[in-house]
């Protein structure tokens, strides 16, 4: 069964006596403690780490590049061989 509120919810300031006593008490039990074991932040790292060198970075956008070209030669010569069986 479901209690009415008494004040229809204008934010009244008993709003935590309209609950149903049950309600009440298994808000009133969570708040002490938590369901679950709490963990300590984890500290950061006392080193940062190294940023990465110039030509590294160059090296990794350069096969990116080749990536990127090789699967457009791929796509484009699928599109070729698709071409001629619609061609025939």
């Amino acid at each position: 069964m479901v209690m009415r509120n008494r004040y229809e919810g204008s934010g009244s300031p008993q709003w935590w006596d309209d609950l149903p006593p049950r309600v009440r008490q298994r808000f009133t039990y969570s708040r002490c403690e938590p369901a679950w074991p709490v963990r300590a932040a984890p500290s950061p790292p006392t080193t940062p780490e190294p940023t990465p060198k110039r030509y590294q970075v160059l090296w990794d956008l350069s096969r990116f590049a080749a990536l990127f070209v090789l699967a457009s030669v791929v796509i484009l010569f699928y599109l070729l061989i698709a071409l001629s069986y619609v061609k025939a």
